[in-house]
């Protein structure tokens, strides 16, 4: 039998229990939510609208991106927030999850006025003025993560900041002092943001520009590669800095769990594309995809012909912006790297530079700069150019030239502290460098870079060069380093020189000299030859083209022969024509003797009419006068025959192998040995 009384009471008693059981847990609701004695509910109305405050009340979006908050009376007479400063904050309907984990609290802090919100803290949350009131703004309520909830429904709270207390209530929002409003958004979509780090040199290019492109896998597979065309691109705007670093930053949404492909690029400084990435997929919000751009290693070299003994080597570059400007400070890379004679060092480096080369001896004093070379663009990402460079050099020896011929000789002496002057693509004007020879001569102009040359000299009073002045064009390349020896510079110090070239044959004719029976008996010799000697006494002089030169040669004499001890053996000399010197020639230049060892004159520049020439009375001297002409050359020649007279002993007459003349200009003197054949005695 059904027990009714039982069933009865309980009817009775759940009505009875029923509203204490309710009472109870409002009472705990309440102390859940913390104190509330002096403090005012919050009044007016807050809910969620279109970014042009529009709808009212809108509880429903298509996108997440789509909904902002606004405050305020939405009719006439209605009550709007009361002024002040307050947070808001988006969870899933009953505020269990905190779905606004993308930023900050500060940056969801907006301030009232007039019952209106008039402006938004930080950076993070687009805001739009309310153009359907026409005063006050509404408030993006991005970014926020996807809700738990299956219908897509939302809940976006707001507090004035005196009632915030992180420790309590809602994740610091206590219900009874704030505000609420539900919405829903069909697609569940998620904060998804791109972060480009670049150095400073980057981010300070005037016209550089960063952006993403990205897009969606077509079918959602991520076991094919399947981006759908075309792609969307984003600018990326600075957001802060870390470290040494300038981040750029780019935000979208995605769907969630779909995949997607993205890539970075710059522009207009120079261009730069980073690997395509992808497919990935979006599961969950707020994921970064940061990116350094790679930085290049670039080499800088410096190959020298010959390298200075114990001297450092570096190169020191700039950043410079698009238009010119430097970007911070300069940086040394040390080149300490050899190989032979190429020192080279390397650093990291992506933007636009400006470089040079230095070299310090001893270290901390600088001996020599580049000039500064450039500008030069390194995208990140690529593999610049080596940056070479080339320091040549040129040496020689100066040299007292005693033949005159041009060339250093074996034996020849060097001539110390001469100056030697260097010139840069003209052999006139101001020398780009001098140098003072060593005790032995030898010069060397170091550190040169490409171009062409000239040497010459600073001529010391009574020398003259028998190198043609300026040597040159000495080219040194653009591509190597090289060492250009050998460039001599020859002097002689006489202002008169005096050879013979006999009869402009090879050295001095051999005659024949044949001793016959003299008149005098005692078996005495005299000589007696269809031969004599004939041969030309040459004088050089060297001067300033115009000036005036007079030249006095003095020839000689009939004289006893120093080497025989004879009253009666006499050099005689016949000059052509007659007592008198008539056979002289002027000329304007010289020629080396096909013979080599002396010079002969340049026999198309007979200048004779223009010099006037006499002799004294006895035929021993000649005078020459005239002008030096453009040449700075002056070649007199004289023709001189010679005989022999007297009578020598047997004895002598067999040892008998040769004579000298000694002629003389000024203070200079020379003798000539006559060289001899001698044939048998004739009875």
């Amino acid at each position: 039998m059904k027990n009714t009384r039982s069933a009865k009471l309980f009817t009775d008693s759940a009505l009875i229990v029923l509203p204490m059981l309710m009472l109870l847990l409002i009472g705990a609701l309440l102390s859940i939510q913390g104190p509330v004695s002096g403090a005012d509910p919050v009044t007016g109305a807050i809910w969620t609208t279109d970014p042009n405050g529009e709808r009212v009340n809108g509880n429903l979006y298509n996108k997440a991106t789509d909904v902002y908050i606004m405050g305020g009376p939405h009719k006439q007479g209605a009550a709007g927030l009361p002024d002040g400063v307050y947070y808001f904050q988006v969870t899933d309907p009953p505020g269990k999850t905190l779905l606004s984990t993308e930023d900050d609290i500060e940056d969801r802090r907006f301030e009232v006025k007039n019952g209106e919100i008039d402006n938004i803290n930080g950076g993070t949350h687009e805001w739009n003025p309310d153009t359907t009131r026409g005063h006050g703004i509404v408030v993006q309520l991005w970014p926020f993560g996807p809700t738990p909830n299956k219908g897509g429904v939302y809940k976006v709270w707001v507090t004035n900041v005196d009632y915030y207390s992180p420790l309590e209530g809602c994740f610091g929002f206590i219900h009874s002092l704030s505000k609420t409003d539900n919405f829903k958004v069909k697609v569940q979509e998620v904060p998804k943001y791109f972060e480009l780090w670049v150095t400073r040199e980057i981010s300070e290019l005037y016209y550089v520009n960063f952006y993403v492109n990205y897009t969606i896998d077509g079918d959602g597979n991520p076991s094919t590669i399947n981006p759908v065309e075309p792609w969307t691109r984003g600018q990326l705007w600075f957001a802060r800095t870390e470290g040494i670093y300038d981040v750029y930053r780019y935000e979208t949404t995605f769907v969630r769990r779909s995949y997607i492909y993205w890539k970075f690029y710059m522009t207009n400084s120079f261009t730069w594309v980073s690997d395509t990435y992808g497919p990935e997929l979006i599961d969950r919000a707020g994921m970064v995809n940061k990116l350094i751009p790679p930085v290049p290693l670039k080499t800088f070299s410096l190959t020298i012909e010959p390298p200075i003994e114990d001297a450092l080597y570096f190169a020191n570059y700039t950043y410079y912006d698009d238009l010119g400007n430097p970007i911070g400070g300069s940086h040394t890379v040390p080149l300490t790297t050899r190989t032979d004679n190429t020192f080279s060092g390397s650093a990291y480096i992506a933007g636009i530079i400006m470089y040079q080369f230095y070299i310090e001896k001893p270290p901390g004093t600088e001996i020599w700069r580049s000039e500064t070379q450039g500008p030069e663009t390194i995208p990140p990402g690529t593999t610049p150019i080596e940056n070479k460079f080339y320091l040549s050099s040129i040496s020689g020896y100066k040299f007292e030239d005693q033949n005159q011929d041009g060339d250093k000789d074996i034996g020849e002496q060097g001539l110390g502290c001469w100056t030697i002057n260097l010139f840069r693509g003209s052999p006139t004007g101001t020398p780009i460098a001098t140098t003072h020879t060593r005790e032995d001569g030898f010069f060397r102009f170091d550190l040169l870079i490409a171009g062409t040359y000239y040497l010459s000299e600073t001529v010391k009073n009574g020398w003259f060069p028998t190198t043609s002045l300026p040597i040159g064009p000495i080219t040194i390349p653009s591509d190597a380093a090289v060492e250009i020896t050998d460039q001599n510079i020859g002097n002689f110090y006489e202002m008169l020189k005096i050879t013979d070239t006999s009869d402009y044959r090879c050295p001095l004719s051999w005659f024949d000299i044949v001793f016959t029976p003299s008149n005098e008996g005692s078996g005495r010799y005299k000589f007696s030859s269809t031969n004599p000697g004939s041969f030309y006494f040459n004088v050089v002089k060297y001067g300033t083209a115009g000036n005036p030169v007079t030249i006095l040669a003095n020839l000689p004499p009939d004289q006893e022969n120093a080497y025989y001890d004879s009253p009666n053996f006499i050099l005689h000399h016949t000059y052509i024509g007659s007592s008198s010197v008539v056979d002289v020639h002027v000329y304007g230049g010289r020629l080396a003797s096909p013979c080599g060892g002396y010079w002969i004159p340049d026999w198309s520049k007979d200048i004779t009419s223009l010099f006037s020439i006499t002799a004294t009375p006895n035929g021993k001297s000649v005078t020459v006068s005239g002008n030096i002409p453009s040449t700075g050359i002056v070649f007199v020649t004289i023709h001189i025959d010679y005989q022999i007279s007297g009578s020598l002993t047997r004895a002598q007459a067999q040892s008998f192998s040769a004579f000298e003349y000694t002629f003389s200009v000024g203070s200079v003197s020379l003798e000539f040995p006559v060289n001899t054949v001698k044939l048998p005695l004739s009875e």
